[in-house]
């Protein structure tokens, strides 16, 4: 017992930084979906404006989605050569900057060209975040910190239509693109001040910290220990959970069905969800008659359940992978 009482005064107790970095960047990406909703918002406006048909009004839609996939290759490349702390700043700073401009098109060209410049823009963001969360996160939490992200995916669309309904009220639909802009820059300078590329570089993190996030603790890894211990055996059997070889080459991934499934499955979900954000509003507002605010909280629902199915969905692995041997990594 004494001898216990000592190791435990002497074994320093495990930050929590990397939750705070998982605040940071559910913070930053929902500024940065936010970035991306708002034209749903402000389009039965801006058609006021520049004179478009629907074909011409989705096609505007589309060409922040061209661009974003376009980007997402050399995107990895620019990660993994300057470190994600420097591109997803940089990204982020341009995402804002290219939303500000957005409300200063003066014509329909300038409108696509400030679309395709988000979309570029915006397309290392997902790829910082995730690197974030393989570097900074335990096997046992990755699940949790993604479901925290994708979370912020779906909460940018939860305040745009709020917050966008109000600004148009007072000012205009060219100032909801102001006043989004500004948000990013600040957040980005706090991104590249407190969250360093590999914790072990982070100030704010100690070494009881560092052995949590490797997994030392559990001496044979997230992947491993989460197998060895499953919560729900039923459910793994009428789903056929299986084990599977870990993918080391660059060839193996792209042979993967399973990584080509969840990939064709994510591209069917955002197309889904894109068609939502852009003509949800205009729906609203130009079939059912709502005001400008009803409609701003009408097109913020559907996005809340998403929220939480997320969040919900990232916590679902976690009895799987307790350590009680260190409950307080």
């Amino acid at each position: 017992m004494y001898a216990k009482s000592i190791a435990a005064e002497v074994t320093p107790r495990p930050t929590r930084y990397r939750w705070f970095v998982a605040a940071l960047f559910f913070v930053i990406y929902t500024i940065a979906s936010a970035d991306r909703a708002n034209l749903g918002v402000v389009l039965p406006f801006l058609r006021k404006e520049f004179a478009m048909t629907n074909t011409e009004a989705g096609g505007l839609v589309s060409l922040f989605l061209l661009a974003y996939a376009a980007a997402q290759l050399p995107s990895a490349w620019l990660l993994s050569k300057f470190g994600v702390r420097k591109v997803f700043t940089v990204s982020m700073v341009l995402t804002s900057i290219a939303t500000g401009l957005t409300g200063l098109a003066g014509s329909l060209a300038s409108l696509k060209l400030c679309r395709l410049g988000l979309g570029f823009a915006e397309g290392p963001l997902p790829i910082g975040v995730t690197s974030t969360i393989n570097n900074w996160f335990p096997s046992k939490e990755k699940g949790t910190a993604s479901g925290i992200f994708l979370s912020a995916v779906k909460f940018g669309p939860v305040i745009t239509p709020i917050l966008g309904a109000a600004i148009i009220a007072a000012w205009g639909w060219r100032e909801v693109f102001i006043w989004f802009a500004v948000p990013g820059i600040v957040l980005s300078a706090f991104c590249y001040l407190l969250v360093a590329n590999q914790p072990s570089e982070s100030r704010f993190v100690n070494g009881a910290e560092l052995d949590c996030i490797a997994d030392k603790e559990s001496g044979a890894g997230g992947a491993g220990g989460m197998a060895s211990s499953r919560p729900m055996p039923r459910l793994d059997k009428f789903i056929r959970v299986r084990n599977e070889q870990e993918l080391n080459t660059t060839a193996g991934v792209f042979k993967s069905w399973n990584i080509m499934g969840c990939a064709l499955g994510y591209c069917f979900q955002l197309g889904i969800s894109s068609v939502l954000l852009a003509w949800i509003p205009t729906y609203l507002l130009t079939v059912k008659k709502f005001s400008i605010m009803n409609m701003g909280f009408v097109a913020a629902a559907p996005w809340v359940g998403a929220v939480a199915g997320n969040i919900l969905g990232g916590l679902w692995p976690i009895p799987c992978s307790i350590n009680a041997a260190n409950p307080a990594c």
